[in-house]
């Protein structure tokens, strides 16, 4: 449990190869929060239709993802980033509207920044 947080969960998975963490809460307004991710903080609503996206930190990486996921017509209801330091790993994880084609995913890793956009599905009431 964590002093920050009245709920507070952290999920750990620990492979041959490597080790990542997520983290969540929910707050006052009784919605679940993304607030951690491989040691990255955030703060990040949960939504049913989520991009999940790793990125080196550099300039015009938020107008790259909007334009893009503009172009393909996909419409932004929450966009959050973290980094663990400037020029460091980065993360971004968009909660969008509807269901993303993986076209867009590929248009997306296609920019030398991106190591991986994942789409993300969650059965939210």
């Amino acid at each position: 449990k964590s002093q920050v947080f009245d709920g507070y969960i952290k999920l750990t998975v620990t492979t041959e190869s490597m080790t990542r963490s997520v983290a969540g809460t929910v707050f006052s307004d009784g919605k679940p929060r993304f607030i951690q991710i491989k040691g990255i903080n955030l703060d990040a609503d949960v939504g049913s239709h989520m991009i999940y996206i790793t990125n080196t930190d550099v300039p015009g990486m938020i107008g790259f993802i909007g334009t893009t996921l503009g172009t393909a017509g996909v419409n932004i209801a929450n966009f959050q980033l973290g980094r663990d330091k400037q020029g460091g790993d980065a993360i971004a994880l968009l909660y969008v509207d509807g269901e993303v084609e993986d076209g867009v995913l590929t248009q997306l890793t296609a920019h030398q920044a991106i190591r991986q956009a994942k789409l993300l599905t969650f059965n939210i009431d």
